[in-house]
This record gives C-alpha cells, structure tokens and sequence, in this order.
C-alpha cells in the first residue's frame, strides 16, 4: 500500500513540474484523483494498524503515534504521525481532491471537445445526461474516484473520527447531495430489480448501479471462482458460506416476523447446501466462459451511506430519522416490513444486522465492528490484540516504527 501511495506522490510531484504542460483539465482530473486515492490508502493503513473505537478513545489516542502520513516521494524515511495528525492531513487531502474534481471556479463541469482539432478540451456546464468526469452519472461502469467518490470516502473518515462536526457534514453532505442527485442527475442508485440487469441471463449480484466506487479486478474469476461461484467447486469445504444456525440469525429467517423471507439478499445473493448457505456475493458468471458483469469488487455503495446517517441520527437522539435511514434500504431489498417504535439500543442492533446483510464477503464487516469498539462479535471477544494489526518487523528494525497495542 505504501509503494501504491510512493505512485501517487510521484504522480503528484510531475504534475506540478509539468503543470504548464497539461490542459487544466486534465490537470485537476488528475490531481484530485491522485489525493484521493492517496487518502484513501492511508486510512485503509490507519483501519488496520490504528486502534478502533475513536469516537470514545480520543483523547486517549489522539497524542499517539501510529502510521505515517507520507506526501513526498524521496528515499527519505517519512517519520510517524500522531492520531490526530493522520486525520488531519485525510481532511486536507480529501477535501483538495473534492474541490479539485467538482470542477472548475465551483461549477459542476463536463470535459468537452470541440470539432476543431487544433482546440484544446474545455469547460462547460454539464447538462442533460452528459457523460462528465467530475460528478459521472454511469458511475457503474467507471470504475474512477469522482467527486462523489471522494466525498464519500470523506464520510467514512469522519465517521472514524467521530466528531459532531463530522457527523453534521456527512449528513449535509446526504441530504442536501447525494438524495437529491438521484433526481436531478438521473442517477437510479436502487433501481437494480426493477429492470433488465437482473434475470437468469444477466445477473447483477453485486447490485453495481450502487457502487459510488469499484475496482476492477482484471482476471477476478481465477481468483475467487472457486469459493464464491456457485456450483464451480465440487469439494464443498472450498465454498464460503454460512452455517444454516448463522444465516437465519443475520437474516431473521423462520424466527420473529420472518422479514428475512421478502429480502432478495437472503434468496438471491446465497445458495442453500446442505448444512450451509454458500456466499454467492462475488459470482458474476453465467458459466466460466460466459459473463456480463466481470471483475467487479464494490469498494464504497450507497447503503453505506445511509447507514452513516442512520448511526449518526441514532447518536442524535433522532430514532424515527435513523429507522426512516434503515427502512429506505430495506424496502429497496424488497423487504415491506417497516422498522418502528424502536430504542436507541434496538436501533444500534438493527444497524449492525444491515451491515450483516449487507457487507459479508466484501472486506468491511471486521472495520464496522472495530468502529465501534464491540466487545463480542459472533461470541468471539475482542480486544486491541485481536482488532489491530501489527505492524510488519521490517518496519520496526529499519524503520524505527513504534506501536503500542
């Protein structure tokens, strides 16, 4: 991750050299890319090494050393930041990069080529369902760090943070963009079942019109086919799934109300063994030779969204705002049973069970729970020994690192 953050401030670095050089389009496309993908590795760094629960532990954290923020690329040694440090320099990037890729003076831009060979690309006000860069609406097929990208990888380090502050700017940031976007750009961030991309001849498991931000994995099949992709193994022990016990507790399935029967995750998204629920989240495939959707690793979805602003609406004591939050995923997973009448500790649970549903097999179940600091998970006690990561040996003799878990 540090050598893919020493491409990036290289990147950086020429860009300013050849900045005379490069169009001012390219340049702030290139740029904001490039602090955002910066910022974002370093908070996966933070994720892993750092210690969780940082809305509760600040001032206990907040003076201590943990990775380093690297900005330059050189053979010098970049010394580690404190807690407090790293957040602030996530802040400044991200938000550089946002700016930078909402386009120019402030205004929501398209990059435009005219017929004229000899002109250059220029700005213009992004109109009608234009393909633009700075804020694309087929976001599901491009897999680049937009503006929406960047502000929604802003929400998950502030919610890391935890600050009122930062809990206030990601639900500015929700209400005020992103839900109306959906109307006034023509993005259709549920509209997975409705239409063509979801039938036995063209499957869309990973719900991709969702995705704010994806990889794409060149030759992903070879890598997980044989434990995500259904009926591609013979040797059960190979596929991942859950025990029956565990898949009917995470989606309330033959206990309670039995919601789990209406939500198309539980029927669609897992194949039923005969002692499991084999994970079919990563199978893209109709057949080894025969995909539509490839490739695809969801990093950042709309869900994610609005179960920040559901925690952070349940912190505000704003219980009917957080389950409206909840039930809007909910219903656009098919399920008609409305969560109501519900307790601050009764939404926490709930939050925690989407997340469930949600996220299994796509890397940030393990970040929510060290988040929040739970104790228990899945009957399994959790301390810092089991939440942070140490750091590599290397970086301790040769780099003189110090961390303290």
């Amino acid at each position: 991750m540090y050598n893919l953050i020493a491409n990036c401030n290289n990147i950086l670095q020429n860009l300013e050299k050849k900045k005379d050089d490069i169009h001012p389009v390219n340049y702030q496309l290139v740029k904001g890319e490039a602090l955002a993908l910066r910022a974002f590795l370093h908070f996966d760094l933070l994720r892993l090494f750092g210690h969780g629960n940082y809305r509760n532990r600040s001032a206990e954290l907040s003076n201590r050393l943990t990775i380093p923020y690297v900005t330059t690329f050189n053979k010098e040694i970049t010394p580690q930041a404190t807690y407090a440090q790293v957040f602030e320099y996530l802040k400044k990037d991200l938000n550089e990069a946002i700016d930078l890729l909402w386009g120019e003076n402030g205004e929501n831009c398209s990059m435009t080529y005219t017929s004229d060979d000899e002109s250059a690309a220029y700005f213009g006000p992004a109109e009608g369902t234009s393909s633009y860069f700075y804020t694309i609406t087929d976001y599901d097929t491009k897999p680049r760090i937009n503006y929406f990208g960047a502000k929604a990888i802003l929400a998950r380090v502030l919610m890391w943070e935890g600050t009122d502050e930062g809990y206030q700017q990601i639900l500015d940031f929700l209400e005020n963009e992103w839900i109306p976007a959906g109307d006034d750009d023509g993005m259709v961030c549920w509209d997975w079942m409705s239409n063509s991309r979801w039938t036995q001849a063209y499957v869309d498991r990973l719900m991709t019109q969702e995705n704010i931000w994806q990889l794409s994995v060149s030759g992903l099949y070879d890598i997980v086919g044989q434990w995500f992709v259904l009926n591609k193994n013979t040797d059960r022990y190979n596929e991942f799934g859950l025990t029956k016990a565990r898949f009917q507790e995470i989606f309330e399935y033959n206990t309670g109300n039995n919601s789990g029967l209406q939500d198309v995750r539980r029927s669609t998204l897992y194949s039923a063994k005969s002692t499991s629920y084999q994970i079919l989240k990563l199978d893209q495939y109709e057949g080894e030779n025969n995909y539509t959707y490839k490739n695809i690793i969801p990093l950042i979805t709309t869900p994610e969204l609005y179960y920040m602003a559901a925690e952070i609406y349940m912190e505000k004591g704003n219980l009917p705002k957080a389950l409206e939050c909840l039930n809007t995923v909910r219903q656009n997973r098919k399920i008609t049973t409305d969560l109501e009448g519900l307790d601050a500790v009764q939404v926490k649970e709930e939050i925690i069970k989407e997340w469930r549903k949600e996220y299994i097999a796509l890397g940030q179940l393990f970040f929510l729970y060290k988040r929040l600091g739970l104790d228990v998970v899945f009957e399994t006690e959790m301390t810092d020994e089991q939440y942070v990561l140490p750091f590599p040996d290397a970086e301790i003799i040769n780099g003189n690192r110090e961390q303290d878990i």
